[in-house]
């Protein structure tokens, strides 16, 4: 199978199935702030993998140009939903922090829109990538703030925790750490990159299917913490 079909199957299916899992968890209590919180994350999963998707098509650069921003607009709001989740399963109240994030991603957002988060797409050998702004340098400030900090903060608090609420929040960490590895792996080309570091070894995105993965621990750190 050639490596761009691979791509795109994968990117597909992460969509579909993470769409799937947001409408089932969803459904379970709509009203609830966590549900909620959980439908942004997964739409936020849902738009990058579905733009990735397009991403790797033979398509123009302009129609490029726009699913990359697509693709961008989920990943903006992928730590800072998930950041919101692990608050509410481990109990952590962090104060302002919470809602002054929010408003640092929704400018983001809206940089988007004035070419200020990426400015350009380059066509890789695995399908269009994105071409960074100053607003994405912001946004990795952020990523890598909001990652480290909840991931002490978990580590912490499954070492006092009960024994149910320390299964979940270790998934919570378990998840994490995959989010970590496979989406900096992916963020390669952005920062320039284009074989790992200390390697002849050609740059290869996997966070599409890992997203199938740490998308089934994270809804069922969430449905545990439900029931």
């Amino acid at each position: 199978m050639h490596t761009l079909d691979l791509i795109r199957i994968t990117a597909l299916t992460a969509a579909l199935f993470n769409a799937i899992l947001t409408i089932l968890v969803l459904g379970r209590d709509y009203r609830s702030t966590l549900h909620r919180v959980y439908m942004l994350w997964g739409v936020a999963i849902t738009l990058w993998n579905f733009g990735a998707y397009h991403l790797s098509q033979d398509i123009s650069p302009e129609k490029a140009f726009f699913w990359a921003k697509f693709l961008q607009l989920g990943v903006i709001f992928i730590p800072i939903s998930l950041f919101h989740l692990a608050m509410i399963i481990s109990k952590t109240r962090v104060g302002w922090v919470l809602p002054v994030s929010y408003l640092a991603h929704v400018c983001l957002a809206v940089s988007l829109f004035f070419n200020w988060f990426i400015i350009g797409v380059q066509k890789l050998d695995v399908g269009y990538w994105s071409i960074p702004g100053p607003g994405f340098h912001v946004f990795t400030v952020f990523y890598i703030a909001l990652i480290t900090s909840f991931m002490v903060i978990l580590y912490r608090k499954q070492k006092v925790a009960p024994p149910t609420q320390r299964t979940r929040i270790r998934a919570l960490l378990l998840a994490l750490v995959i989010l970590w590895v496979f989406g900096s792996n992916d963020m390669m080309p952005i920062w320039g990159l284009d074989t790992y570091p200390f390697t002849k070894i050609k740059f290869y995105p996997m966070g599409n299917l890992a997203a199938i993965f740490y998308v089934v621990i994270i809804g069922y750190s969430v449905l545990q913490h439900q029931l």
